[in-house]
Parts: C-alpha cells; structure tokens; sequence
C-alpha cells in the first residue's frame, strides 16, 4: 500500500527542474506540507531576490489563498505605483505548487524556495 501512495504522490504533478547559481539543481513542484498550509488559507510573507514586474526585489509581500475562489490576494509595493497595492489574482495550480503574485507565477519548493517560470531561482515564502 505504501509503495502505490509513493506513486500516486510522485505522478500527482510533473516535476521542473531549477539551477541554482552554483550550479546545483533541485527539484521544483508540488510539496504536500508547505501546498496545504497555503490551501488552509494561512498568510505567507514572499521576499524577491530581484524585480518582476511590478513586484519589487527585497520588498515583503503578504499573501492568502482563498480555496473556494482560488484566488492569490498579494498586498506589498508596486513599482509601477510607487506605493502600497493590493489585488487578487486567479488561475495558477496550486497542487501543482504553483502560486500568483499579482499574476506572476511561481512555483514553490519543499524549502520554500520560489521560481520564477519554473526554473529560476527567484525568492523565498516564509509562513
């Protein structure tokens, strides 16, 4: 039973895969314990190592998960604003470790480690 709840788990959502500067490479998807926490709805803070979009490199951004809608509200600095900003955006898959910054998608590592696109190193999601 244990070896077919591996397989389930492993088939459940393909992997990515993401280099790291130094040359390492780690897996990228779905991770059980960080996915369900945010799917609870509890708020996690992002911290960008650089800018995408309008989302600010070293800024804080707060971010909940509303199961039902399946919405990402991320409330932090906009660049493009210049100040404080707060939206909501659909469409990622979260049980693919996916998740939306103002429409930007990041996948999210069993360390909490965020890339952008899949493969590049972006950040880190703390709770």
């Amino acid at each position: 039973m244990k070896k077919f709840a591996l397989l389930l788990a492993l088939c459940a959502a393909p992997a990515a895969y993401a280099d790291h500067d130094d040359g390492s490479r780690v897996t990228v998807g779905w991770n059980e314990q960080i996915i369900g926490r945010i799917e609870s709805g509890a708020p996690f803070t992002v911290y960008l190592n650089y800018n995408v979009g309008t989302l600010a490199a070293g800024r804080p951004y707060t971010v909940s998960y509303n199961r039902w809608n399946q919405g990402f509200t991320t409330s932090g600095w906009s660049l493009s604003r210049n100040g404080y900003n707060s939206q909501t955006y659909y469409g990622p898959m979260l049980y693919e470790g996916a998740i939306s910054l103002w429409g930007a998608v990041f996948y999210v590592d069993g360390a909490g480690n965020l890339y952008y696109r899949g493969t590049q190193y972006a950040g880190v999601l703390r709770f």
